[in-house]
């Protein structure tokens, strides 16, 4: 079972870990937690609050469309990821799934123009394209 200790301001350290990872932002604090979670002793250090500097800044996006083809199973894959932590940890993270909509007046720089979305309807991302009628 995964043990968290929860420390809010100390001089000491912990006495032993396998692995430290310094900044709890979205980065170290996903690692330390994956690393505990196969049985690994970690310590998670921050000079401030877990999540409150630039991690707690950004938009939040999670997005699959109008990505790099080499990117899109990692963003797939992350999607993923939020759905299982929220089961597994059993709190609601606030991460919410509600898409996303790019308007163009030039087909030819839409990014779900039909050669992308093919490709991307391929890697399972599902892509539907509006237009107005002619």
């Amino acid at each position: 079972m995964l043990r968290v200790e929860e420390v809010y301001d100390t001089p000491e350290f912990a006495s032993a870990a396998d692995v430290i990872v310094i900044g709890a932002g979205i980065v170290g604090t996903s690692t330390a937690y994956e690393l505990a979670r196969r049985g690994v002793s970690v310590a998670l250090v921050d000079k401030g609050i877990v999540g409150g500097e630039q991690s707690g800044r950004n938009w939040g996006w999670v997005r699959r469309q109008n990505r790099d083809m080499f990117e899109l199973p990692l963003a797939m894959r992350s999607l993923r990821r939020w759905s299982e932590l929220r089961d597994e940890i059993r709190i609601d993270l606030g991460f919410r799934r509600d898409g996303i909509l790019y308007a163009s007046n030039d087909a030819k720089k839409s990014p779900s123009g039909t050669r992308g979305a093919s490709r991307r309807a391929r890697s399972g991302l599902s892509v539907i394209c509006l237009a107005r009628p002619r």
